[in-house]
């Protein structure tokens, strides 16, 4: 069963992380889960905002249960274009400056381009110990001209993509690639819908694909109001400290391999979020009586 669910799981990745979907603008991804949940629901809609409130009626109890992930992506948009055809851009997310040079991108889900960059062999010696900013980059789509470029239906405000396929590694279950955050949770969301589908369960759970998540929590923040469950559990990735750039002790105790995550506090200040205990225990007993 497990490596049924895996499968399934892993096929559904490949599927949803081919898709560009960057922050505000993650229709494709949107659609193809709504076709996907649809007859998995006694109800389902998209609200204002763009998330998918997908969900199953539970039983006399009334409780509600969401269960969230986002369907969004890092990304760039198209800031400007000059009169020899180059794109400028702003980045949508935490994408770092020093991943840019020479990315290949998609721009709205068709054009392809790459992220351009002074030669190194025109460089000064200053300049190559640097990793440039975001504002000293352009893009490249092959186009002379400015109106070339609008002729390939490219404006301003147009969303940008990196292209990067899903690959499997040599470890069984270790893949990369683009969209992995949050694609996966929107897998996993999937698969537990499909077994809810063949049930009765005595919870009421909504599933909610959210957007904007990327760039503030948006599209969660809406969904969390509009559905008003007793509780709400969000599915994503999650950083890894076992590799050699990072302490595992003092940094992240946190390793692929090692098993799902409960994240009992994040972030500082008025950006942070505690565990109810409650749902910690909850949580907790679950895990211990699957075995996980």
């Amino acid at each position: 069963m497990l490596e049924q669910i895996k499968a399934e799981i892993r096929a559904d990745l490949g599927r949803l992380t081919a898709l560009d979907g960057v922050s505000g603008h993650e229709e494709a991804v949107i659609r193809a889960l709504y076709a996907d949940l649809e007859p998995l629901s006694d109800q389902i809609r998209v609200d204002g905002f763009g998330n998918i409130l997908a969900e199953r009626e539970g039983g006399p109890d009334g409780y509600h249960l969401l269960l969230a992930a986002h369907s969004d992506e890092i990304g760039l948009i198209v800031k400007s274009v000059d009169e020899r055809g180059y794109l400028r851009f702003s980045t949508l997310g935490g994408v770092l400056p020093g991943l840019l040079s020479g990315r290949m991108v998609r721009i709205n889900g068709t054009v392809n381009g790459i992220i351009g960059v002074k030669s190194g062999h025109l460089q000064s010696e200053d300049e190559l110990g640097k990793v440039p900013r975001a504002d000293d980059l352009y893009i490249d789509v092959g186009a002379g001209s400015a109106s070339a470029v609008a002729e390939l239906g490219i404006s301003v405000g147009d969303p940008i993509a990196f292209v990067s396929p899903l690959v499997q590694l040599s470890g069984k279950d270790i893949v990369a690639g683009k969209a992995i955050d949050d694609r996966l949770g929107c897998a996993v969301l999937l698969a537990v819908m499909r077994r809810l589908h063949h049930s009765e369960p005595r919870t009421r759970v909504t599933c909610a694909i959210t957007t904007q998540e990327e760039v503030g929590l948006r599209g969660a923040g809406v969904a969390a109001y509009t559905t008003n469950p007793d509780c709400a559990v969000a599915l994503d990735t999650f950083m890894s400290g076992d590799t050699p750039d990072v302490s595992f002790e003092r940094e992240m105790p946190v390793g692929i391999g090692r098993g799902p995550i409960l994240l009992l506090a994040s972030g500082s200040g008025a950006q942070g979020n505690i565990m109810h205990p409650a749902m910690r225990r909850l949580l907790m007993g679950a895990a211990e009586r699957a075995g996980i």
